[in-house]
């Protein structure tokens, strides 16, 4: 979790009740940024997201409610309005009671998000090793197939010395391109198998007190 002073990130506003927000409900909504690191074929991809995580004032917990987590998160972009909250409510111990509840709440959540995507990754890797055996398979098998071929034409050329030499010349070539394909192709396996890197990291952006009115 950021260090940074909560309150040079706090803001009060209000929101008027809706059918899901109560008239007179108190919530803290703290705004994260969740950054993931990863590797892709060799290179490093990054992607963030915004994550809302809202505490209820009242009941002293974090709301495990998505659908109103999302609501405060939607409409706060837009609806939010000036709103003096009292000074009890923005004292820095509240805020850093919330803190340490979403502290709590982040991690977990950064884990469970970073677990699911390993699965996936996992799953994809499996499926990228598959697919690149079965391409240099095809491709390796499609040489050899070539050279005992011509090896067969090499034999029938044994009395025409310009025959001989360029399908000698055809062998050679399939079999160097044989040495390339299994080069290339193990360093595609070594690429695939650096992709289980991730890492997850979180931020806090701001800490909002919403008042329902």
């Amino acid at each position: 979790v950021a260090n940074e002073d909560p309150n040079n990130t706090s803001f009060s506003y209000a929101l008027h009740a809706d059918e899901l927000l109560q008239e007179g409900k108190h919530y803290y909504m703290g705004l994260y940024q969740l950054t993931t690191h990863r590797m892709v074929q060799g290179q490093k991809k990054d992607s963030a997201e915004l994550m809302p995580v809202v505490f209820d004032i009242e009941s002293g917990e974090i709301v495990e409610d998505e659908e109103i987590a999302n609501r405060l998160y939607r409409r706060s972009q837009v609806e939010g309005e000036e709103h003096n909250a009292a000074n009890e409510d923005l004292d820095r111990a509240t805020i850093d009671d919330m803190r340490y509840d979403f502290a709590d709440y982040v991690r977990d959540e950064t884990q469970r998000r970073q677990e699911e995507v390993n699965r996936q990754m996992e799953s994809d890797k499996m499926r990228n090793i598959q697919q690149t055996e079965e391409y240099y398979k095809s491709r390796i098998d499609s040489y050899k197939s070539n050279i005992n071929q011509w090896e067969f034409n090499l034999e029938m050329a044994e009395n025409d010395n310009k025959e001989y030499q360029r399908w000698a010349g055809a062998i050679r070539l399939a079999r160097a391109n044989i040495l390339a394909m299994e080069k290339e192709r193990d360093e595609r396996m070594a690429l695939i198998n650096e992709d289980n890197q991730l890492t997850i990291e979180d931020k806090i952006l701001s800490i909002n007190l919403i008042t329902i009115i």
